[in-house]
């Protein structure tokens, strides 16, 4: 970022420089040097005020990057808990498939489980069990979603050139992937 201030000063002091000459005669080298140097100084002002804003709101996309993460956590057990329920449900119905049931049973494959055993379809309550699981499958995948925005938002302000590298603050420990990398 001073880098870049530093060329747009000295471009800016050449112009200033030339205009003067060319447009006031009058206008002396001194007054060129400090209209320069005010531009440069409003530019310095402007990019530490962004970059304080900026590190406001990085601080709590990082909040908000922690607040997602443990809503996927939180839906991801209820899903486990619920896609529990629905193991027992079916045991029930099918003792002898019960040992099949638990070894290779996924919450993600309720379901293929319908298909597979069709009659449980008519059990009460199984319907808005299944219902639930899909609710909190759409949840969890809006929130990651939603965490990914809010990570691209925290990326932005670090590769962006309106403002201090410095300023703004490192991502907490363990935030890495999230800021740094695609989620998957």
């Amino acid at each position: 970022m001073f880098f870049i201030l530093l060329i747009a000063g000295l471009i800016g002091w050449f112009l200033i420089a030339w205009l003067c000459d060319v447009v006031y005669k009058n206008y002396s080298f001194m007054d060129s040097i400090i209209t320069s140097l005010a531009i440069i100084t409003l530019i310095i002002v402007i990019g530490f005020i962004t970059s304080f804003a900026f590190r406001d709101f990085q601080f709590e996309d990082y909040e908000s990057i922690a607040e997602k993460t443990q809503n996927v956590k939180l839906l991801e057990e209820k899903k486990d808990l619920l896609a529990a329920e629905f193991s027992i449900i079916l045991a029930e119905y099918y003792p002898e498939h019960e040992r099949e049931i638990f070894e290779n049973f996924k919450p993600d494959d309720i379901k293929l489980y319908l298909v597979k055993y069709p009659e449980i379809r008519a059990v009460e309550g199984l319907k808005q069990l299944v219902s639930e699981i899909d609710r909190l499958n759409t949840d969890m995948y809006n929130e990651m979603m939603k965490r990914n925005s809010i990570a691209q938002r925290c990326r932005y302000r670090f590769n962006t050139v309106f403002t201090f590298k410095f300023i703004i603050p490192d991502p907490p420990e363990g935030y890495e992937k999230f800021v740094f990398q695609s989620i998957e």
